[in-house]
């Protein structure tokens, strides 16, 4: 009876053993792990389950890695890490080699899942073949890291280590279907001040920078290079990398030469290419931003300029300064130079806000017109005048259905020209004048003015006014965004003075004056590019005026 008894408790107790020395062995790599990781992320690390297939994988699943400065706020999760051995391997040669799949990895917007390959250098005996330290080179075999703004996709390399440290690698990773090469080597310095150069490399960007840890810190040194048609020399840190929102700081210079901005792409490189920009821009940066939110940033931003141009319209010197606070943009002052004329600017903007509302004004007094129209067309023009203007608009997001706003334009001490566009009313009839008497100029507007409301894709006004000795013109309508026209003018052509002119030149403006009345309300549509005017009867009479002329004159019909 005895002897049989001990026979059924023999199995109960084998299991027994195992038992506790399986849960204790648990027990034991899931708090040393919790320990390595906790010294890994600097910050507390709960593993919630540990599951192990003897001599094949460890699965840990369910990570928690908390804020560092907030233990009972979670900063980062990764769902499952599974590490599998090669027995053999171990075995035969005293070499780790495993693969480790990382699933989910989430902290704040960040997203990141990898697979990587690890091999050690060969040990001496079975245990020692364990140590981690022995671990000789990682190779990236896939893996992904996406944010709210970016999207890097397979993600390949190899990374040389030396105590757990990366002393070299290379990896390989796709951006908006552009490819990118990055070098990592390791600095020989002192040990406590040990840090990596790194590079990355692409047809568009040549970035080179050193960066070394301390604490919970990524200390970025050097940062100098270009980032497509940006010249970079920065430096700066990365705070509380593993908590849910690390602190980033940059200071430092960008440059850049508008000229190259074709090399963006998109929207912005086809504006540049189709407007053929040119001019430096140079500014001082400092930037320190909470997670990447706008709304938890503050920097300072001091902008120079020199010899901007938009297709052929100058802008010199230009300066301002621009601060972010709490989320709000603020240019309070922007200054510079416009055809021989001071200009001021003004420009906000609320990333707070959901709608990210702006506001922009600007003000010019004393431009020379001239100067503008010969860039304008690049012809020589006899043109002439002060131009000054006071504009105010706002808007949502930078959507053009948004866009609201006032001003006015004036143009005053000037000769506008027959103006074709605006004035056919009177200028084609003028024009048959100067056929015959080349060099009369009849019409001579002085002045102009108009206030006008940025609405509905519209600029509108209802008193758009020139003026001269001879003629006024007035219209009501709008320019379209699309470069639509809609206006209603009238003119009113003026007697002219006996004092004035010489006789002949009275009898002609007196004509003039007689059969413009007569055509004075017409409409212009169509485009910018095609004006389309309507006005009735108006070949006939300009024909009749014509003629009118050569009888006076006596030239032959």
């Amino acid at each position: 009876m005895k002897l049989t008894l001990k026979f059924l408790f023999l199995p109960l107790t084998l299991f027994l053993v195992i038992f506790v020395v399986f849960y204790t062995l648990h027990q034991t790599i899931k708090t040393s792990l919790t320990k390595e990781l906790s010294s890994l992320f600097k910050a507390p690390v709960h593993i919630k389950s540990l599951k192990y297939e003897p001599l094949r994988t460890f699965r840990i699943e369910d990570i928690t890695i908390s804020d560092p400065q907030m233990p009972s706020k979670t900063s980062a999760t990764i769902k499952e890490v599974s590490i599998s051995f090669n027995t053999l391997a171990i075995i035969k040669n005293h070499q780790l080699r495993t693969t480790v799949s990382v699933k989910e990895f989430r902290a704040g917007d960040i997203f990141c899942e990898v697979q990587v390959k690890t091999v050690s250098k060969k040990a001496s005996s079975l245990l020692r073949s364990l140590d981690l330290s022995l671990l000789d080179y990682i190779h990236v075999a896939g893996g992904k890291v996406s944010t709210n703004n970016f999207n890097l996709q397979d993600i390949r390399g190899r990374l040389t280590l030396g105590n757990l440290a990366i002393k070299s690698g290379v990896l390989t990773t796709s951006l908006d279907n552009k490819k990118y090469l990055m070098h990592f080597s390791q600095d020989k310095i002192k040990k406590d001040n040990a840090g990596y150069t790194m590079s990355i490399l692409s047809n568009k960007l040549r970035l080179r920078n050193k960066l070394k840890t301390k604490d919970s810190k990524i200390i970025i040194k050097d940062l100098k290079g270009t980032l497509y048609a940006l010249s970079l020399d920065l430096e700066g840190e990365i705070d509380q990398i593993f908590s849910a929102e690390p602190t980033y700081t940059l200071l430092g210079t960008v440059k850049t030469d508008l000229q190259n901005w074709d090399v963006f792409g998109g929207a912005l490189g086809k504006f540049a290419s189709r407007n053929s920009l040119s001019g430096t821009i140079g500014s001082n940066l400092f930037l320190r931003s909470k997670g990447m939110k706008p709304a938890k940033s503050e920097g300072k931003l001091t902008i120079a300029a020199n010899s901007l141009k938009i297709r052929n319209f100058r802008i010199n010197d230009i300066s301002a300064k621009v601060y972010l606070e709490n989320g709000r943009l603020n240019a309070p002052l922007i200054n510079g130079t416009i055809y021989g004329s001071s200009f001021t600017s003004d420009f906000k903007m609320d990333f707070v806000e959901k709608n990210m509302p702006y506001m922009i004004s600007f003000v010019t007094d004393n431009m020379n017109v001239g100067s503008a129209i010969n860039d304008i067309t690049g012809k020589n023009t006899p043109v002439y005048g002060n131009f000054k203007t006071d504009l105010t608009i706002g808007g949502y997001g930078f959507s053009p259905d948004a866009i609201e706003g006032k001003g006015y334009i004036q143009v005053t001490d000037g000769n506008l020209g027959p103006m074709p566009l605006l004035t056919p009313l009177v200028g084609n009839i003028f024009a048959a004048v100067s056929t015959i008497m080349p060099g009369v100029n009849m019409v001579a507007i002085k002045d102009a003015y108009a206030d006008f409301i940025v609405k509905d894709r519209k600029i509108l006004t209802n008193n758009l006014t020139l003026s001269g000795e001879d003629i006024s013109i007035t219209a009501t309508g709008y320019v379209g965004f699309d470069s639509t026209l809609d206006f209603a003018f009238q003119n009113e052509i003026r007697e002219p003075k006996a004092d004035q002119n010489e006789p002949l030149q009275i009898v002609l403006k007196s004509t003039i004056v007689k059969f413009g009345k007569s055509i004075s309300r017409a409409n212009l549509r169509g485009t910018l590019a095609k004006p389309k005017w309507e006005m009735e009867y108006f070949e006939p009479i300009k024909n009749t005026l014509s003629k009118n002329i050569k009888g006076l004159l006596g030239v032959p019909q």
